[in-house]
């Protein structure tokens, strides 16, 4: 049996973590998480250096001072992954990034509350 498309998923938030790790295992993907961007790279790394695939990741952009967001950790995985599908994710439809998500490096964008359809739809369209 093939392995299952991993996704990444940044969030601060616990209840967000879980929510998509139940919808993405429900809808066939093996979930990742992190809590922040310093996280997420660290596991992207980490997968990427034993020649695991991660399907895409989804960072969360607004997270507690003191943490890396999703934007400042789009860079860094950019840096050295120049083919990484990153998703924006945000609570703040008029955020810069998620506006014009292209211009950093993320393929497509995320407004919470989003729903399942939306979730599975993108992350098809993306895997293409």
């Amino acid at each position: 049996m093939a392995d299952k498309p991993k996704i990444l998923v940044m969030d601060d938030e616990a209840s967000i973590r879980k929510a998509l790790s139940i919808i993405l295992s429900m809808t066939g993907y093996e979930c990742l998480t992190a809590v922040d961007g310093k996280e997420a790279i660290e596991i992207y790394r980490k997968n990427k250096e034993q020649n695991i695939a991660i399907s895409a990741v989804i960072l969360d952009l607004n997270v507690p001072a003191g943490m890396m967001s999703g934007k400042d950790a789009a860079k860094e995985l950019l840096s050295f992954d120049k083919n990484i599908k990153m998703v924006a994710s945000s609570g703040d439809s008029q955020d810069e990034v998620v506006i014009n998500f292209k211009e950093y490096g993320f393929c497509a964008a995320l407004v919470k509350p989003y729903d399942i359809e939306q979730l599975k739809e993108l992350l098809k369209e993306i895997s293409k």
